[in-house]
């Protein structure tokens, strides 16, 4: 678990130090006090579960935007403490990739020693080690030692269940083609000598005619990707060093325009078909980004939020006695918050005053429950639908029709 006041803590001193170079922080005048709260502001987590609403502590959430680099922050800082403090035991290889390390080691009491000062760094971490004369994994490589020398293939989780997209599944057979090529790019840049690629090829294959892959299509993507990396058993290392360079990415004047399209098969095809073709006589190359929806998209296990987290709404209130006394209102925020300030005997509102004089909804226990959000808008137009709503539904207790006595609001159409 990241200890969140730590790693804020420390973020904090770096970006502030005398030393480290001007950031827009600095450069901006922004005080370390108002760039530590802004930070634990973006990395606090609130979420709903079983209908309540819960803060989590420290740590950080799942799928939270931040989480990676805090995580990362968090064992960068961890390793150089760890560094500074095994000058007698360092290693003569180390690459580590979040939490996962890779190390060689001049003897085995170095190796231990390194592991006693990594474990012993920090309370929150815990490693674990994995010795193996043979063979060892580290993320999708294996590496061993052959012949006194190092070789790496692919590796596959002994739970790896092969299943990958389907043949057969609505999706375009682009996206079928540009996953044999990541497997085969995979296979050529994680194997050390031809024999282990072919022989990665030979599991690759078998494991899409297991997803229903015709066998002519995997051999034409196969026989294209050797043909157009030049890969051969004679230069296979030589080639692989030319073709794993990173190309320099070039950005043109005018880039094309991509246009998200929604797939449903062959109609989506011919749509984009249409508009590709009509726009080419206004020189604009339009290229289609096709998304689908999962079946899983249809099913949450999330708890659903209460519509008091509701913002940007026309509400209505709804007397306990009299269904016919009503009122409507908007916010921006959340509708909570406008309840709590209908209820507050400071506030100038038609509901404080009928809450005050109705018996009955004084004895409701539960009074958000008579406010229900009518429609939902965006920040522009909810005022212009209030407006709208209370000259349609003439709700009794708005003595003035809104703000705007239901006339003077700006109605925006587009924006």
């Amino acid at each position: 678990m990241v200890p969140l006041d730590e790693v804020i803590n420390d973020i904090q001193r770096v970006i502030y130090s005398p030393s480290a170079p001007s950031s827009f922080f600095t450069n901006n005048g922004i005080a370390p006090r108002v760039f530590k709260n802004m930070l634990k502001l973006c990395s606090e987590s609130i979420f709903l579960y079983n209908d309540n609403v819960y803060k989590q502590h420290d740590g950080v959430a799942m799928g939270s935007p931040l989480a990676p680099l805090l995580a990362e922050w968090f064992v960068a800082m961890v390793e150089e403490q760890v560094v500074q403090q095994s000058t007698s035991c360092k290693p003569i290889f180390y690459k580590r990739y979040v939490d996962d390390i890779f190390a060689i080691f001049h003897s085995i009491t170095d190796r231990d020693n390194f592991f006693t000062i990594l474990n012993n760094a920090h309370q929150n971490l815990t490693f674990t080690m994995d010795v193996n004369k043979s063979k060892l994994p580290f993320l999708d490589v294996s590496v061993y030692i052959k012949n006194g020398k190092y070789n790496t293939q692919v590796y596959r989780k002994p739970t790896n269940t092969g299943v990958l997209m389907n043949f057969n599944c609505e999706a375009h057979i682009k996206w079928k083609h540009s996953l044999i090529r990541c497997l085969l790019m995979r296979a050529y840049r994680n194997s050390s000598s031809f024999y282990l690629f072919q022989m990665e090829v030979k599991n690759i294959k078998s494991i899409l005619l297991q997803n229903v892959y015709p066998d002519y299509f995997i051999d034409i993507i196969i026989s294209k990707f050797t043909l157009d990396l030049k890969i051969d058993e004679n230069q296979f290392k030589q080639n692989k060093c030319t073709n794993t360079k990173e190309n320099q990415l070039v950005v043109t004047e005018f880039d094309d325009v991509y246009l998200n399209i929604p797939y449903i098969g062959k109609p989506s095809e011919k749509l984009h078909r249409k508009i590709y073709h009509r726009m080419r006589k206004y020189y604009l190359c339009v290229k289609a980004a096709y998304n689908t929806v999962k079946v899983g998209s249809y099913f949450s296990l999330k708890s659903k939020c209460s519509n008091l987290f509701g913002s940007n709404v026309v509400y209505k209130f709804t007397c306990s006695r009299d269904e016919n006394i009503s009122y409507l209102g908007e916010t921006k925020g959340h509708i909570f918050k406008r309840i709590s300030e209908h209820s507050d005997r400071k506030s100038d509102s038609p509901v404080f005053d009928h809450l005050f004089n109705c018996k009955d909804c004084q004895n409701n226990s539960n009074i958000s429950a008579r406010f229900s959000i009518l429609r939902h808008s965006n920040k522009y137009n909810v005022r212009s639908l209030e407006s709208l709503l209370i000259a349609k539904l003439s709700p009794t207790l708005n003595i003035q029709l809104g703000k705007f006595r239901g006339a003077g609001a700006k109605l925006v159409l587009y924006s």
